[in-house]
């Protein structure tokens, strides 16, 4: 009992832990660019790494949490986030900031959530997580935090080690469509990851194909899909490499001028808290204009309304 309460106690300090970082950008000047990037960011970007919840603005990167996240995204006036807590469970949390980045409220709207849960995205009034090691979807909504689960690439009868067993990271929306990321290990189990298209009822539309590895994130840039070719440090579109990177590519965000790539070291399990995170920002024929070290592994980011 004591313990159960040291825990939760401990948790809760590490909210209360808001630390501000001022991180020199690196600038890669290039003659057709005529100002930094950093002067011309016109959004807020929310960032997730697994050393803390990082705000990216014009001129610096604010820690604003500590902890281990994965999942962000953003409604008119809070942020959803997924906090591993543990090697094993994470909760789902409601947060907000004030004009000074401080956390001003958070609200945890599920506890005991496997530690496995990978990208949110919000889309009406309903959050849905990659629920990855489960291989499920967890619908939840946001005005009452009722839930539902989907499984559409059917339940596991092994764990892990099921043959069907998608890793299941990343989720986009278009044109009246689900689009999940299979990640399917590919360095494990030899399957290059797969795009999957469902209707939403969760039913699978259709597969897309895919030649990466490990691949993480789906993003629509018109009518067309990037995605990131993690293992192979590559930036697809479609089918194509558009952007070689030196850095595990995770984490897709599309301003209004410009892309912005994350990255980071690759390093086993046991060592991703310790590595840099990177942040590569191209333009939109993905020509590289700025990059920067990012205090930890990036794993997903939004802007911040």
């Amino acid at each position: 009992m004591l313990y159960k309460t040291f825990r939760k106690y401990y948790y809760f300090l590490k909210y209360l832990k808001g630390a501000y970082y001022d991180i020199k950008l690196i600038n890669k000047k290039y003659n057709r660019i005529k100002k930094t990037i950093s002067t011309n960011i016109s959004n807020r970007i929310l960032v997730s790494t697994k050393r803390g919840l990082y705000i990216l603005n014009k001129k610096s990167i604010i820690k604003v949490l500590a902890g281990e996240y994965f999942g962000i995204t953003c409604s008119d006036d809070s942020v959803y986030a997924f906090e591993k807590v543990d090697k094993s469970t994470g909760r789902l949390l409601k947060l907000n900031f004030d004009k000074n980045y401080n956390l001003s409220s958070f609200k945890v709207i599920f506890n005991n959530l496997s530690s496995g849960v990978h990208q949110i995205r919000l889309f009406g009034d309903y959050l849905f997580l990659a629920d990855t090691y489960n291989n499920r979807i967890i619908k939840v909504s946001t005005t009452n935090s009722t839930r539902s689960n989907f499984y559409p690439l059917g339940k596991l009868d092994k764990g892990r080690k099921s043959a069907n067993y998608g890793h299941i990271n990343s989720i986009s929306f278009h044109n009246n469509h689900i689009y999940l990321m299979c990640h399917n290990e590919t360095s494990k189990t030899g399957r290059f990851s797969e795009i999957v298209k469902l209707d939403h009822n969760f039913n699978i539309l259709s597969i897309i194909k895919t030649n990466s590895t490990n691949a993480h994130d789906i993003v629509f840039y018109k009518n067309d899909i990037l995605h990131c070719d993690s293992m192979s440090k590559n930036l697809i579109k479609n089918d194509t490499v558009v952007f070689e990177s030196d850095f595990f590519t995770r984490g897709i965000l599309l301003d209004n001028d410009f892309i912005f790539l994350g990255g980071s070291e690759y390093a086993k399990r046991g060592n991703r808290n310790k590595v840099s995170g990177y942040m590569q920002i191209l333009d939109k024929n993905f020509n590289e204009v700025d990059s920067f070290t990012m205090p930890g592994m990036v794993q997903d980011m939004t802007k911040l309304s």
